[in-house]
């Protein structure tokens, strides 16, 4: 019975820690390098990225 709540704990900390993607190249973000839009948290690798972005959001934001 323990390894099956040794699994599904490794299972869960892995989801916990998913790591984002910067919208603008693709890259993964880099924590503290954020910019907030319409109410959502968007990180980025860079300042560089950052600053495309928030330059013209819509062009980065997939479509739903």
């Amino acid at each position: 019975m323990s390894w099956f709540r040794s699994f599904f704990r490794k299972l869960k900390d892995g989801l916990n820690n998913k790591s984002s993607r910067d919208p603008v190249c693709g890259m993964r973000a880099t924590d503290g390098i954020v910019l907030v839009y319409e109410g959502l948290t968007y990180s980025f690798c860079s300042e560089h990225c950052q600053q495309q972005f928030g330059k013209n959001p819509q062009a980065y934001i997939k479509k739903q």
